[in-house]
């Protein structure tokens, strides 16, 4: 399992649309990397992603951060998936 590339989401035009059709590539194995523009922005994108995947019986697998303050993003993360509906499994 692995999450796109940098240069997967930068060939669209805005980061919404690539996880959106990431997830509709490959729905089974969806991990989405929310860093490349704005972190916190990234991971309300990855949910909304995320939903559709589930509306269609599938599950994020997960999301990666990789740049930036981890330590706090990755709280933060933690915060905003849990209170959308996406708790650790």
């Amino acid at each position: 399992m692995g999450t796109h590339a940098h240069s997967w989401i930068k060939s669209f035009p805005e980061e919404l649309s690539s996880f959106r059709k990431y997830a509709w590539a490959l729905p089974s194995n969806c991990s989405f990397l929310v860093d490349t523009y704005n972190s916190l922005a990234g991971i309300e994108n990855a949910i909304e992603a995320s939903r559709w995947l589930r509306e269609n019986r599938y599950e994020v697998m997960g999301i990666q951060l990789d740049s930036g303050d981890l330590a706090k993003l990755s709280c933060q993360a933690r915060l905003i998936l849990d209170k959308a509906g996406f708790g650790a499994a």
